[in-house]
């Protein structure tokens, strides 16, 4: 099988085009790439905790760049420092997403 966008590294050959547009192998992957896959609850579960987690992250940054700058700290070490403080939250809070999210799958397939 020869497809659109083949390259031929030497000689010659004759090829008979049997398909073309939307009857092609390329339009079949791409209308399979198209599709979406339904959402589960597990992902729904976790993609709205985490959601949650990352509004209370910001909440607590915030929350420590004011306090910083009433104790009056340098305004680029406050700046500095929320943002680290903002990088080191995230990778912490993903075993937090992930543990709620099955419990309570868990508890929700015990209940069916």
């Amino acid at each position: 099988a020869v497809f659109t966008g083949t390259s031929v590294r030497s000689g010659t050959a004759k090829v008979l085009a049997v398909a073309t547009g939307t009857q092609t192998e390329f339009a079949s992957i791409a209308e399979a790439l198209e599709r979406r896959i339904p959402e589960t609850e597990f992902a729904h579960g976790i993609r709205m905790f985490g959601y949650l987690m990352t509004e209370i992250m910001f909440a607590i940054v915030i929350m420590v760049f004011f306090a910083n700058m009433m104790f009056d700290r340098p305004l680029i070490e406050s700046l500095l420092f929320s943002l680290a403080l903002a990088v080191g939250l995230t990778p912490e809070l993903l075993p937090a997403i992930i543990s709620v999210t099955l419990a309570r799958g868990a508890r929700t397939m015990a209940a069916s």
